[in-house]
């Protein structure tokens, strides 16, 4: 006679779970839909969220760190000028292609502040916004592998840091590429009115944020051509719309061509600063660049990759032809394409090996992480300069800048109004008129140099770049009037600035 307690049996089914316990059977099903569902879960999420977090995580480390340089203090003076009409004034003759930039900015900083965080933060968090399309993208066209390791690799390339700690549009028209190439690929898979309508957006978006980042279009237009030619007018008709938003804005920027003189004509020596700016280096451009050649063969998703990577710098060199505009930080917005075709490349191979080049990349790059970091990662240790300033002025001090610069007049000035508290501050005695007064991107200053600097018993005075003499090429008036009353007592030189101070007396005993 059977035991009354022995467990209940039940026969084994053909092709069951193995078990004659039914709570056993109950409780190993449940364990394996959890599973499914975890892994499921695991290759949709993953791809895009594990870039954004590691974009987020290692941008953000020292963010605050750099000192803001020429461009970002451009920006800086911009979002701090209260008074709109002079805003507006200015964008008349300089920066016009950078207004929406510019707007957008000047209400953050409304919002937030005009500390070095508060400027960079938009810039970080388009860049992670930049990694987690990436890999929504990747995964799309090619696979949770292809995106995930796409945006990984993108999230450890020191060009993703250095530009998400910059107060400028580059990470921004970085996001706006890729979310146009996303809604691109969506549209082209499910065509409907309200993807077409996304893409013009994201396309006047890109635009409006830089108008070198419309040579994406040349891209797209390849992958049309080459692929979805039954789609080619609803892309005509996006683009054309899109386009059509940033005409005022190309129009603006023509009359002001002469602000893009200074960039030379291409030559093999733009490359160099090509992968430099792009990638953080030739070692480490060539590694991610040959890495994703080997992602070509797989037709459609390499097709979106490439275009997006190779067609608009091929573009932007057509265009430098007739006008130079080949500066690599304008084509910042195509690396998401080298790292989705290394990503792709990738893919292909067992995930260890997957693992470790991105490792190997991660590794390459941190030599540059930690100089992009440093105080004067950002080419200029404005910062650094204004503690000094800070800790050794006196009453009775003043300060003065060069008549000119070579490039970004603005910067002595501007950085000693951000950064050096306004009562350790020396006296600004030959300006007249604040900067950005008038139409007038520079202060107007006094014309009476000697007269003005009377009152003055020390004189600070910044200039850009490593000088010698500091005194050279500040200005006839200001070159004469310094050397009849003053000699130079102490000098330094942080990174990409010259600062000295003079102490009267024509000679020093």
């Amino acid at each position: 006679m059977a035991d009354i307690d022995q467990p209940t049996r039940v026969l084994r089914p053909a092709g069951g779970l193995g078990s004659t316990d039914l709570w056993d059977d109950l409780v190993r099903l449940s364990r394996r839909v959890e599973y499914d569902t975890t892994q499921t879960l695991a290759r949709q999420w993953s791809p895009w969220l594990v870039p954004t977090l590691a974009t987020l995580v290692i941008g953000a480390v020292a963010l605050g760190n750099p000192g803001l340089w020429t461009d970002e203090l451009a920006t800086w003076g911009m979002a701090t000028t209260h008074d709109w009409s002079q805003f507006w004034w200015v964008l008349r003759y300089v920066d016009a292609v950078l207004a929406p930039y510019y707007v957008f900015t000047h209400e953050w900083v409304r919002l937030f502040g005009d500390s070095d965080l508060s400027l960079r933060t938009p810039s970080l968090l388009a860049m992670a916004g930049s990694a987690g399309l990436i890999g929504a993208l990747g995964r799309r066209l090619s696979g949770s592998a292809t995106g995930l390791i796409g945006g990984l690799v993108f999230a450890v390339l020191p060009s993703t840091s250095r530009f998400a700690a910059e107060a400028r549009p580059y990470a921004l028209t970085v996001l706006a590429a890729t979310a146009a190439t996303y809604l691109l690929v969506s549209a082209c898979r499910q065509p409907s009115a309200i993807r077409w309508i996304g893409y013009a957006a994201a396309i006047s978006m890109l635009g409006l944020l830089n108008v070198v980042g419309l040579l994406l279009l040349a891209g797209h237009a390849w992958v049309l051509v080459a692929w979805h030619r039954r789609q080619w007018w609803r892309f005509g008709l996006a683009a054309g719309a899109g386009l059509a938003m940033c005409v005022p804005l190309l129009m603006f920027g023509a009359m002001q061509s002469h602000q893009v003189a200074y960039i030379p004509p291409v030559s093999f020596a733009s490359f160099g600063d090509y992968s430099t700016v792009l990638f953080g280096g030739t070692a480490l451009s060539l590694l991610v660049i040959g890495i994703g050649l080997f992602g070509l063969p797989l037709r459609w998703p390499s097709a979106v990759f490439a275009g997006w990577a190779i067609v608009p710098v091929l573009a932007l060199i057509v265009v430098s032809f007739v006008m130079p505009m080949f500066l690599p930080r304008y084509l910042l917005f195509t690396t998401p394409g080298w790292a989705l075709l290394a990503g792709a490349a990738l893919a292909r191979v067992r995930p260890l090996w997957a693992g470790s080049v991105v490792l190997v990349v991660a590794l390459l790059g941190l030599p540059v992480q930690a100089q992009i970091r440093s105080a004067g990662g950002h080419e200029q240790a404005t910062a650094e300069m204004a503690a000094v300033i800070a800790a050794n002025v006196r009453p009775g001090d003043a300060i003065v800048y060069a008549d000119d610069e070579p490039v970004g007049s603005w910067t002595a000035r501007d950085a000693v109004a951000h950064y050096v508290p306004a009562d350790r501050r020396p006296a600004d005695l030959l300006a007249t008129n604040p900067p950005r007064h008038d139409g007038l991107l520079l202060a107007t200053e006094c014309a009476d140099v000697a007269g003005c600097l009377k009152p003055a018993k020390r004189v600070w005075v910044l200039r850009i770049g490593h000088l010698a003499d500091p005194l050279a090429g500040i200005g006839p008036k200001k070159d004469q009037a310094l050397r009849a009353r003053f000699h130079p007592d102490r000098i330094w030189y942080p990174d990409g600035l010259t600062l000295v101070l003079l102490e009267q007396g024509r000679t020093k005993s």
